[in-house]
């Protein structure tokens, strides 16, 4: 009986453990735009996000030095999410099109050579209320300039 319980005991601890360490899609890629750009230094900053509903857009520019460049590389070619540059075309329309704030400059102004991941946090469901909502993050690596901009859209 004694062995039943400490088996017991076991299986539930390395259930706990497991459960405490999975992190969903969204959660995995917040922190690793907090890792990129805690690695550079912010050259530009804007958040419109406020209002009863917190809609808005927050834009970040963040530079790099040579050797912080090729930290980035390899962690970027070694993410799945990332994909070289351009964008498609429908998906690149799709952020600019929520872009309102005209201090915070378009991704196609950005998008020249490198890196991107994109990442919908938009509702999944078929409600007509929803189907005009567009939340996403989208992270722009440019080669040429050393240059990461990250995109926080919430609508």
């Amino acid at each position: 009986m004694k062995k039943f319980f400490c088996f017991l005991l076991s299986i539930l601890l390395c259930l706990w453990l497991t459960g405490c360490t999975v992190s969903s899609p969204v959660s995995s890629f917040q922190a690793l735009c907090h890792t990129l750009v805690d690695l550079g230094n912010v050259t530009r900053h804007i958040d419109t996000h406020g209002g009863f509903h917190g809609d808005g857009i927050e834009y970040t520019c963040v530079s790099y030095n040579e050797q912080t460049k090729r930290k980035i590389k390899t962690m970027l070619s070694n993410d799945a999410r990332f994909s070289p540059l351009p964008m498609e075309n429908t998906l690149l329309e799709s952020c600019e099109s929520s872009i309102y704030e005209e201090t915070i400059p378009l991704p196609s102004s950005c998008a020249q050579s490198g890196q991107y991941a994109y990442l919908d946090r938009s509702p999944k469901d078929d409600d007509l209320a929803t189907s005009y909502v567009l939340n996403f993050t989208l992270i722009i690596y440019n080669d040429a300039t050393n240059t990461l901009h990250v995109w926080r859209a919430d609508s």
